[in-house]
């Protein structure tokens, strides 16, 4: 039944931005359009050929791609580093990855997530810490919507659904068992992961793009949050900082 209510509200997701992309691209398509056959009545019958030609060759192609109506336009992969974090310190690593298409309004994300554990702590004594999450991927699809969209940067949010590869506690007090752990022992995850009350998730981002065509496209800076939106309990979620080279 739980699985059932996330799938729907996953598919309720996907259709309000698919909805807000088809609005958002209408116009600037129905522009490149209409304006597109205007250059070949400007000439003769002997100019129509090559202005014509060169009017819907160049410009008439360059508007269709600039639109995204070509095809996956603005394919951008990229790779970098991150950090989660809990309270008031850093809690673990993972090793990102993305791919960006239709003029980055649209986001593939996934990311290998290190143990994540609170750590420098005192128990009995000895050197401790706190098990939170095992090692896990995570899989996101989002679409964006820039703030600011200028030639040197820009900054977006991003709405969308995750999905995790590992099981949340389902049994409360292992889900709320903080008892830190020493270092010399191992870690304690009892096979399942404190923070995510459920594999299924939304995903939030707010991020800035820094561009340099010198090298690369250039460098993204990502805040991000996946969580169910308290539809289970023990939902804390996963926060994390992404940085990222974008190709």
């Amino acid at each position: 039944m739980m699985l059932t209510t996330h799938l729907r509200s996953a598919v309720v997701v996907l259709l309000l931005m698919c909805a807000v992309a088809a609005r958002a691209d209408g116009p600037l398509a129905s522009t490149t359009n209409n304006a597109a056959p205007a250059a070949p009545g400007d000439s003769g019958t002997a100019g129509s050929g090559n202005s014509g030609i060169a009017a819907s060759g160049n410009s008439g192609t360059v508007g269709s791609d600039e639109s995204g109506g070509g095809g996956w336009h603005g394919i951008h992969p990229a790779l970098g580093v991150g950090a989660t974090h809990r309270s008031d310190q850093w809690t673990g690593k993972l090793v990102p990855a993305s791919i960006t298409w239709l003029d980055d309004r649209y986001e593939f994300f996934v990311a290998y997530f290190r143990d994540q554990t609170i750590s420098g702590l005192v128990y009995q004594g000895y050197p401790a810490h706190i098990d939170l999450a095992p090692p896990l991927w995570a899989f996101t699809l989002s679409r964006r919507f820039n703030f600011v969209d200028r030639p040197r940067f820009k900054s977006f949010l991003g709405l969308g659904v995750a999905y995790l590869d590992t099981e949340p506690c389902a049994n409360p007090a292992v889900q709320n068992d903080h008892t830190p752990v020493l270092d010399f022992y191992e870690p304690v995850y009892h096979g399942c992961d404190k923070l995510n009350g459920s594999r299924l998730n939304y995903a939030l981002q707010l991020g800035l793009r820094i561009y340099n065509h010198t090298w690369s496209q250039g460098l993204e800076f990502n805040y991000r949050h996946i969580s169910n939106a308290g539809m289970t309990s023990g939902n804390r979620g996963e926060d994390f900082l992404t940085a990222l080279l974008v190709f």
